[in-house]
């Protein structure tokens, strides 16, 4: 072979300074990585309030139609007893 490949050896940079954690120590080159594998029960029990739910809905007194509890109904723009407001009408 045409060139030598040696070993480097870690430069003064690549220590921890004093008062890090003790004496002077290499960096680590490895990743984090989880001390334990998760079992499938922990995480299907973690995942147990991730399914999809149903929308709660109920009925317009005036119009009939399904509408979200709080907010104004679509079509004719009711939200509660003594409170409507203008709906915008669909060309």
């Amino acid at each position: 072979m045409t060139g030598s490949r040696t070993l480097r050896i870690a430069s003064s940079s690549r220590f921890l300074p004093d008062g890090f954690g003790g004496p002077r120590r290499p960096l680590a080159r490895f990743a984090m990585l989880p001390a334990l594998r998760t079992s499938r029960a922990r995480k299907r029990k973690r995942r147990s309030h991730h399914a999809i739910k149903p929308v709660h809905t109920v009925t317009c007194p005036i119009s009939g139609m399904p509408k979200l509890p709080h907010a104004a109904c679509p079509t004719s723009g009711y939200v509660r007893a003594g409170l409507q407001i203008r709906a915008k009408k669909k060309d």
